[in-house]
């Protein structure tokens, strides 16, 4: 199905700057509308107020991106303005960020208990490859919130391998990675 047959999405996307901004290029190009976190967090800090926290924002989303180092990640999750903290009934959150072992599997049953849908999708390549939406991605998760993911996916990724349930891909990048990382 081609994007423009597919429903424009409200994106919020929670990654560092230069990876945020590759990713919120490449969806809005696509016709989706973003919000890149750089444009909320730093005034939801600043404040200390939790409408305009994490929370609140995916409230206003149809899906939320995540690519956070770990303690970052938990606090996304878990802070006290964290996308936990809200409900997620029919919301999407794609965790693109390496997840330590078992906390992938932990996040999508604790998402779906908030009434969300997850999609753990470990992506490959630089952030031009990201920008050109020629990333090579491992996307995990029940096959339904994959499908879900797809409109976002597809733009991102050249190329997805669905691998079972969540907590397999970043277990698979990792064993793609390990043999790159001894040179």
């Amino acid at each position: 199905m081609q994007q423009a047959e597919r429903e424009a999405m409200r994106i919020a996307i929670l990654a560092p700057a230069r990876t945020g901004a590759a990713l919120a290029g490449r969806l809005s190009a696509a016709g989706h509308e973003v919000v890149h976190s750089d444009d909320i967090c730093g005034r939801a800090r600043a404040s200390g107020a939790c409408e305009m926290g994490l929370c609140a924002l995916a409230s206003r989303c149809d899906a939320v991106i995540t690519r956070l180092e770990a303690h970052a990640g938990v606090q996304a999750y878990d802070g006290p303005c964290g996308l936990l903290s809200s409900h997620l009934d029919g919301k999407l959150v794609v965790e693109m960020g390496e997840v330590p072992t078992g906390r992938a599997s932990d996040r999508a049953a604790r998402v779906k208990a908030a009434g969300g849908a997850f999609v753990e999708c470990q992506v490959l390549g630089t952030l031009g490859e990201m920008k050109a939406g020629r990333m090579l991605g491992f996307a995990a998760g029940s096959r339904e919130d994959v499908e879900k993911a797809r409109p976002i996916l597809d733009q991102i990724c050249a190329r997805i391998d669905y691998l079972g349930e969540a907590g397999t891909a970043t277990a698979a990048r990792a064993r793609l990675c390990a043999p790159l990382m001894c040179v």
